[in-house]
């Protein structure tokens, strides 16, 4: 299991963080306390390191050396949480995490760390129906995982790859569907393993401007509430999530 370190002076951040970071999978030890942080860093090395940027001017000098010598050398796994002042001016591809956070763009951060085979996309399993369409031909398909560039489907439709058709996709509680296009970018071959269907993963290949901020509203809706099902210990606090939607902080346990 991936082991991050992450440290803020920000409670309410720090808490919220901790748990989108365990529910996705990393053991994470989430500390605001600069004797706590500089134990841990000198202990064992985290393989990712989120930090707040107040804590480069932290009270304690040892910890102050301690993050700067990590900044400094390139090959450090470090992302900065934007603080309070002026963004500190580091060496180019450093990555900042603004606040509130986007949880899109926290995904892509972290997988860009800690994966062999990182993801760009934040994907959701899902277990929805759906219409696969090819010219005057549709037929049901069932919505396996999704996310902002595309989904998996299982379906007994015959498709190759590189096929181009359209993609009926409900949006379960929030009383519309989608209706996008597609093209088939891999096969999985039927077998007795997946009950002799065919799975295909389609990307989505013309989205306006408003489908993908409905997509976006429902993959942030699902994972939010997918949170405030799972979770244990610390509250999720909705200030520190950059919502895309206004509806979906009524969905988020307070803090």
């Amino acid at each position: 299991m991936k082991r991050l370190l992450l440290a803020d002076n920000r409670d309410e951040l720090l808490s919220t963080l901790e748990v989108i970071l365990k529910h996705w999978g990393y053991r994470v030890l989430a500390s605001s306390r600069p004797e706590y942080i500089l134990q841990s860093l000198q202990a064992s090395p985290p393989e990712l390191l989120i930090v707040g940027e107040d804590l480069l001017h932290s009270p304690s000098e040892s910890l102050n050396r301690a993050l700067w010598h990590l900044l400094q050398d390139p090959s450090n796994a470090v992302i900065l949480i934007k603080g309070s002042g002026p963004t500190v001016a580091l060496s180019e591809g450093t990555h900042y995490l603004e606040v509130p956070v986007d949880l899109f763009v926290l995904f892509e951060m972290v997988q860009t760390y800690l994966e062999h085979h990182p993801r760009r996309n934040l994907r959701l399993a899902v277990n929805l129906p759906g219409m696969v369409c090819q010219g005057e031909k549709s037929n049901l398909a069932e919505v396996i995982s999704v996310s902002k560039q595309g989904l998996f489907i299982k379906t007994t439709f015959q498709l190759g790859s590189d096929d181009n058709l359209r993609v009926v996709l409900p949006l379960l509680g929030m009383k519309t569907e989608l209706d996008m296009k597609g093209k088939v970018i891999y096969r999985m071959e039927p077998n007795h393993l997946n009950n002799y269907r065919q799975g295909v993963g389609i990307e989505f290949t013309e989205l306006s401007g408003d489908e993908q901020q409905l997509l976006e509203d429902y993959l942030e809706k699902q994972f939010l509430e997918e949170l405030s099902e799972s979770q244990r210990g610390p509250d999720l606090d909705p200030r520190q999530i950059r919502l895309h939607s206004e509806s979906m902080v009524r969905i988020v346990k307070l803090a």
